[in-house]
């Protein structure tokens, strides 16, 4: 069990600890008995971040439209590691929703596929985040009215949660 009373790790870094110790180790099992193990996971989330690396910088809102599987962990695993904040929609989000959500978020890419992204990886930037970067925008369920949302810091043991500063 990891020790909660230590200095803040980023959702990355637990990754990569737990990838060093128990790379086969499962990570995620999704509906249908498909699963993801760790070592995957790292690997997969290396790529994309390199894929996205000359498209997006730390803070950067990025929407996310994937489906449930590994790319979408990976996918988050990716932005996390590029310090990017991530704003996840709903795979059957209307386009006029999406749009006022982007424009709220500032957001500056949409990723709805990464099989380009990797075709033409980039170098990764050497700076890491941190565990007080914020790493997730999480829109509101139900009517799509005044676009907002809620901030998750990338720090799984403090719980944080608050308005991202754009």
């Amino acid at each position: 069990m990891d020790d909660v009373t230590a200095a803040p790790e980023t959702m990355l870094d637990l990754l990569e600890r737990r990838a060093a110790g128990a790379p086969e180790a499962e990570l995620v099992r999704f509906e249908g008995s498909a699963s993801l193990r760790v070592g995957e996971c790292l690997e997969g989330a290396t790529a994309v971040a390199g894929g996205l690396a000359g498209l997006v910088a730390g803070g950067d809102r990025v929407l996310t439209c994937l489906p449930p599987g590994p790319r979408l962990v990976e996918a988050m695993f990716a932005l996390a590691r590029l310090g990017a904040v991530e704003v996840p929609l709903a795979l059957d989000v209307r386009l006029d929703a999406a749009r006022r959500l982007a424009g709220a978020a500032g957001a500056r890419l949409l990723v709805a596929d990464l099989d380009d992204l990797l075709a033409a990886p980039h170098r990764l930037p050497a700076r890491r985040p941190g565990p007080a970067d914020p790493a997730l925008v999480m829109p509101p369920r139900g009517r799509p009215a005044a676009p907002r949302g809620r901030c998750c810091r990338t720090s799984p043991a403090s719980g944080t949660r608050a308005c991202c500063p754009r």
